[in-house]
């Protein structure tokens, strides 16, 4: 308990699923959660489902289409109107498809790319300036065994789980 105490993190795709499992899960360590989402109903209601359960408010719900610039603005500033800053960024949201390469259209490949790679890339840009006036954070860039072997369907999920992967390592040694 507390190993979060006092930290503000951002989750995007936190609506349901595992990102709503890592703001329970960051809540009950302590953290204040800003919940991102395009699922809009979703994201409220998990946020309202956590604060429920405490007797202070300590999540937050905003709308996020991660391949937007604006929205990651918005969403990291909410962290510092709301609780104070940004220490956490979480990059969790993504879609998949199960089509091989020439299966998949272009319009479907673009939308994978955007949400997958573009929404990790956009994420830690707006996020690092938060970080740094709190003198430093952490970032937490969901892949998959599919970023490291291929497989006979899903070229554009394995080819952005592979590029989120060196992204993050570029990340790293910047």
């Amino acid at each position: 308990m507390d190993r979060l105490k006092g930290k503000i993190a951002l989750i995007s795709g936190g609506a349901r699923g595992q990102g709503a499992a890592e703001a329970r899960l960051f809540v009950t360590e302590g953290a204040k959660v800003v919940i991102g989402d395009v699922l809009d109903d979703q994201c409220r209601k998990t946020a309202d489902d956590i604060n429920a359960k405490l007797t202070m408010k300590s999540t937050v719900a905003r709308h996020l289409d991660v391949t937007r610039a604006a929205d990651w603005r918005a969403a990291v500033e909410v962290c510092e109107r709301e609780f104070g800053g940004l220490d956490i960024l979480i990059n969790n949201a993504g879609i998949a498809n199960v089509k091989g390469i020439e299966e998949t259209s272009e319009e479907e490949w673009d939308s994978i790319v955007n949400i997958n790679q573009k929404g990790v890339w956009l994420g830690m840009k707006y996020a690092v300036p938060a970080m740094r006036k709190r003198g430093g954070g952490s970032i937490i860039n969901i892949s998959s065994i599919y970023g490291l072997i291929g497989s006979s369907g899903s070229a554009a999920y394995h080819g952005t789980k592979g590029a989120v992967r060196l992204l993050t390592k570029s990340a790293a040694v910047q």
